[in-house]
C-alpha cells in the first residue's frame, strides 16, 4: 500500500514511481504543499505512528521517508513516546 493521493481541500495526487529496485522516488513537499499544511501533515503523521507498522502506518512511514521527514526527530519535538 503506498499513499497516492491527498485532500488538502482538492485532491492531490502524488509521484508515485519507482526506481529499478521497486522503491519509491523521493518527493519534494514543498513543492506539492504550503508549508503549513506540510507541517500539519508531518505533525499529524509522524506522532500517530506507532513502533509496530500496519499495513496503512507503513504507507504513511513511507510517505514520510520519501520526503525526508526524521520522523523520530518529530516525535521527540512533540514529547510522542511508542
Amino acid at each position: 500500500m503506498k499513499v497516492a493521493s491527498v485532500w488538502l481541500g482538492k485532491d492531490i495526487t502524488l509521484n508515485v514511481e519507482q526506481d529499478e529496485n521497486k522503491k519509491m522516488l523521493p518527493i519534494k513537499p514543498l513543492e506539492i504543499f504550503s508549508e503549513t499544511h506540510w507541517k500539519l501533515l508531518e505533525q499529524g503523521i509522524c506522532c500517530n505512528i506507532p513502533a509496530q507498522y500496519s499495513a496503512t502506518d507503513r504507507s504513511m512511514a513511507d510517505l514520510m521517508e520519501r520526503a525526508s521527514t526524521d520522523i523520530a526527530a518529530i516525535k521527540k519535538t512533540h514529547n510522542v513516546s511508542d
